[in-house]
C-alpha cells in the first residue's frame, strides 16, 4: 500500500502546482481559461495491514452459456472458470532466527481465502451456493466453489494454515474456481448468478 499512498500524494501535488494564468482571449475570441469547462478530481485509497496489495478488488466470473443437457444428470457440472485474485507488490519480513532447513520465505508469507456473505448456502461442505438470479432463473442449477486444485471448497471449514498458499516476493495470482452444478439433475434453462465476499487470511 506504500506505492498507492505515494501516488496519491504525487497526484495531489501535481494538482496544486498548476500555475495560474491570467484569462486571455482564445483564438475564437470568446472562450477563456475561466469558462472553458472543468470539474472535480476525486482521489482516494486506503492503507491496509497486509504484506500484499490487491490489484482488482472486485471480480466478475463468467460461467458461460451451458447447454441444459450437460446438466441433465444429478451432480453434473459445467467447465470450471477461474476466480483470480491478483496480489501485487508482496514483501515479507524475514523470519528471525531463520529456519534451520528449507527456504526463509518470510513472515506472513502464506495466505488462504475465506468466502463469506453468501445469501443462500445449499451444501457447505461441498461449497455449493444457491442460484440468486432474480429474472428467468434456471431451475435445479446451483454454483459450486472450488479450491485451487479444483476440489470442493468447504465453506464450513474456514481458512487454515494447512490449506494456505505459499507466496513469494512480487506478484502472486491466487486462483480459485467456480462452476455450475445440478445436484438433482434435470436443469432448466435460464439465468444463473450468485455473489460472495472474499477475505484474505495471512499466516
Amino acid at each position: 500500500m506504500r506505492n498507492k499512498i505515494l501516488l496519491t500524494m504525487a497526484a495531489a501535488g501535481m494538482m496544486c502546482s498548476v500555475p495560474a494564468f491570467a484569462d486571455a482571449p482564445s483564438s475564437s475570441g470568446d472562450i477563456t481559461a475561466s469558462n472553458s469547462g472543468g470539474g472535480i478530481v476525486l482521489i482516494s485509497g486506503s492503507v491496509i495491514n497486509a504484506p500484499c496489495s490487491i490489484k482488482n478488488q472486485n471480480i466478475n466470473v463468467d460461467l458461460g452459456q451451458v447447454p441444459a443437457k450437460k446438466l441433465k444428470s444429478a451432480g453434473a457440472t459445467s467447465q470450471p472458470q477461474k476466480i483470480q485474485i491478483d496480489l501485487t507488490d508482496c514483501s515479507f519480513e524475514p523470519v528471525n532466527p531463520p529456519p534451520q532447513t528449507g527456504v526463509n520465505h518470510g513472515m506472513l508469507s502464506k495466505v488462504d481465502v475465506e468466502f463469506t456473505g453468501i445469501a443462500n448456502t445449499v451444501n457447505t461442505t461441498k461449497g455449493i451456493i444457491g442460484n440468486e438470479a432474480t429474472t428467468d432463473k434456471a431451475q435445479n442449477v446451483e454454483i459450486q466453489l472450488l479450491r485451487p486444485d479444483q476440489t470442493p471448497y468447504d465453506l464450513s471449514a474456514g481458512p487454515a494454515l494447512d490449506t494456505a498458499t505459499q507466496l513469494s516476493a512480487g506478484d502472486n495470482p491466487l486462483v480459485f474456481w467456480a462452476q455450475m452444478i445440478s445436484q438433482k439433475g434435470g436443469a432448466g434453462t435460464g439465468n444463473v448468478s450468485a455473489s460472495a465476499t472474499y477475505k484474505l487470511h495471512y499466516y
